[in-house]
């Protein structure tokens, strides 16, 4: 979940977000494998983040962090599950039911509460720290200190990171 925020808000890149669902074995890897599945998965996931994601009119100089629907997510992502033979652990459903009443507790006392304005700074954190010794969130923070062009370290990227990590 941590590297699935940075990966979004950070570089809006739902492939990367689609092989972490393979990465913890959410998603079979015939689906990730398959390039017409892959697609379409893609195509799907746009389309859910478009609903499920408002984000605010760019001001070129920081990060946009959206605002997050989490009842519009919620339901994009009960049509997905069947579609592309996801496999929810009880656990995963369990957090998602939490997180979203617990979302709906903080808009009801306050209407402008932003859950990604919480949880990015603090998921850029983690990925810094990577308690967990985790590779997956090696390679997760190596995506977004390189360059997509070139993939060297690109010292905009870093210092972007560093900076939006500090609004904890």
């Amino acid at each position: 979940l941590v590297c699935a925020v940075a990966l979004l808000v950070f570089n809006k890149d739902v492939d990367a977000v689609a092989g972490l669902f393979g990465e913890l074995q959410l998603l079979p890897q015939e689906v990730l494998n398959n390039e017409e599945e892959r697609a379409a998965l893609n195509a799907a996931m746009e389309l859910t983040m478009s609903e499920a994601l408002k984000w605010p009119a760019a001001d070129g100089s920081d990060t946009q962090i959206p605002v997050l629907l989490f009842d519009k997510l919620l339901d994009s992502l009960a049509r997905l599950v069947p579609r592309f033979s996801f496999e929810l652990p009880p656990y995963f459903i369990n957090n998602a039911r939490a997180l979203s009443t617990l979302e709906g507790i903080a808009r009801t006392l306050d209407p402008s509460f932003n859950v990604f304005q919480v949880m990015y700074p603090y998921a850029l954190t983690l990925l810094f720290q990577n308690p967990s010794s985790s590779p997956v969130v090696d390679e997760t923070l190596q995506q977004l200190i390189r360059s997509p062009t070139t993939g060297r370290v690109d010292p905009e990227r870093v210092r972007k990171l560093l900076r939006d990590s500090s609004l904890i």
